[in-house]
Parts: C-alpha cells; structure tokens; sequence
C-alpha cells in the first residue's frame, strides 16, 4: 500500500507540473497585464518600468523557467491587485467554496441516490421514465440559467433566500442546488444503471429462491456492489465540482475561490489565476487518490500494487 501511494504521489507531482506549464502559456497569450493595470494615459517609459519590474520583459522560457523553480517551492508569486502573495490570498476563499461544495454534495447524495434505487426496481415502468426524465432534465440544464432562475423565483419574487453574499445556511442554500442538481442527476442515472446490472446477477437469484426479503436483498446486496462503480464516477463528479462552483459563484456573487479567479482572469493577475487552479488540481489528484484506496476497503477482492 505505502509503495503504491508513493508511486502514484509521483505521477501526481508530474501531473500537477504538466497542468501549470500549460496553464503558463495559456495566461501569457491572454494579454499584456501592463494595459490593464496601467492608466491608458501612461507613457511607454512607464508601460516599460511595470513590464521590468515585475520580470515580463524577460523572454518566455526565463520566465517559465523562474515559474516553475517557484511553483516547486511553493512560491506562486504576489497578486498584481491585492498586492499579496497569492497563496494566502486564494487560501483566504478556499472554505467558503469548500463549504459550497460540501452543501452541494450532501444534495446530490440526498437526492440522487434515492431516485437511482428507485428507478432501478421500478425498471421499466413510468416511475422510472419519470425519474430518469427529470434526472436528465437536471443535469442538461446549464448552472449560469439553473441559478438566475432560483435568484429570480425564490429570491425576488418569492423573497425566501438571499440572492448573494456569503452567511448562514440560508445563502447556501441557492447556490447549493444550483451545483447539487445536475450532480444528482448523473448519480441517479448511474446508481441505476449500475444497480440494474447487480440485480441482474446469479447470487440475486439464488438469495430470492431462498426467500430473502426483496428489499433486504436490494440494500445487502445489491447495493453494496452497485455502490462501487458509482462511488468512482461520483467521486470525479465531486473533483469536477468547482467547474460548476466557479460558476455559480460568479451568478450568487458569492465569495469563494471560484469568482476570485474569475476576476483574476479579467485583471489578467496571473498569480492568482495560477494559484486557484493549481489547487482545483491538487484536489482532483487527491481525490482520485482517496477512491482508490477507499475501493480496496469497500471490496477486499482489490489489491493496490506497486507495479
């Protein structure tokens, strides 16, 4: 197990490398920070001065090669807005956004995992074309529309819940369901393709001719295997997540990290656009790194190996 963490915290390290050489070039085709941090008035003499003091004079590999001896020591640079380093900066908006997701999570886990059982045993019938119309419906639906449509309804009209800022529970509950419901969707779409497959087997046939309660037999069983397929698709999901969050973030006007590199990205302050993705990547890695050792305790059969 320790060999098998170990080599996959190495392919991590190079993965996480490879997602900020990219994210470099990507910002540096964006455009010059100077024309925007600078008043349009300012002399060449001045545009010249910004551009040397803060190293973006120097050619592109110079550059990148002095990013990337940074990023290996944890330094991502100071905010061109803020005037900070930039990891403390973006590390300031991380709960609000983690908070976000959590509440989004527990939604799509409250929602889709009992719709996908249910749809699994009503298979076949208008029950289950029923649910898995809405479960398609909900995760068709684009965030930014989702969320104007609850600002609107439950917000405006119906004045029920805040329609931005960060609170109590009341201002998550909006942006919440915004994330949660195309999330619940895609967990009660494979929560029932998955469970169709795992009643389909011999040992469920076997446990019915032996009189076992049909409802024990969904929950014991069948669910169990079921659950495993599932927890992997809904575990990148949950990675995938900030996607959504940043989105819906910027609609709620809400102050996570998502609507925090949103404004980096317009301000062209690279440092916190580096900073706030990179991290998104850290989570992703870990995440995936957490399921599969998670997998090996939810069925024994699994062996981590090294090689």
């Amino acid at each position: 197990m320790g060999a098998y963490i170990a080599r996959r915290l190495g392919y991590s390290i190079i993965t996480l490398i490879g997602v900020a050489t990219i994210l470099f070039f990507l910002l540096q085709a964006t455009g010059d920070p100077a024309l925007v941090y600078l008043p349009q008035r300012a002399s060449a003499a001045d545009v010249e001065a910004f551009r040397e003091a803060h190293g973006f004079n120097d050619p592109i590999l110079v550059q990148y090669a002095r990013f990337i001896t940074n990023f290996l020591t944890g330094d991502f640079g100071e905010s061109l807005n803020f005037g900070r380093p930039a990891l403390g900066l973006v590390m300031e908006f991380v709960p609000a956004t983690v908070s976000l997701a959590l509440a989004a999570t527990i939604i799509a886990v409250v929602v889709g995992v009992p719709l996908g059982i249910l749809a699994a045993v009503k298979r076949g019938t208008a029950a289950d074309t029923l649910l898995m119309t809405g479960a398609l419906t909900g995760l068709s639906i684009p965030d930014f529309w989702l969320g104007l449509m609850l600002i609107l309804v439950f917000g405006v009209e119906l004045g029920w819940f805040p329609i931005s800022g960060r609170g109590g529970l009341d201002h998550l509950v909006l942006p919440a369901v915004t994330v949660g419901v195309a999330m619940a969707g895609s967990l009660a779409r494979l929560l029932r393709s998955n469970l169709i497959d795992a009643l389909g087997q011999d040992y469920i046939r076997t446990a019915r001719a032996m009189g076992i309660r049909w409802s024990k037999i969904v929950a014991k069983h069948a669910l169990k295997n079921a659950s495993l397929p599932s927890l992997t698709s809904f575990a990148l999901q949950v990675a995938l997540i900030l996607t959504g969050v940043f989105v819906v973030e910027v609609v709620f006007a809400y102050p996570g990290m998502g609507r925090l590199v949103i404004n980096a990205i317009n301000q062209r302050d690279f440092a916190v656009v580096q900073t706030g993705i990179f991290l998104a990547g850290v989570a992703y890695v870990l995440l995936n790194l957490v399921v599969d050792v998670v997998y090996t305790y939810l069925d024994p059969r699994i062996r981590l190996v090294a090689d």
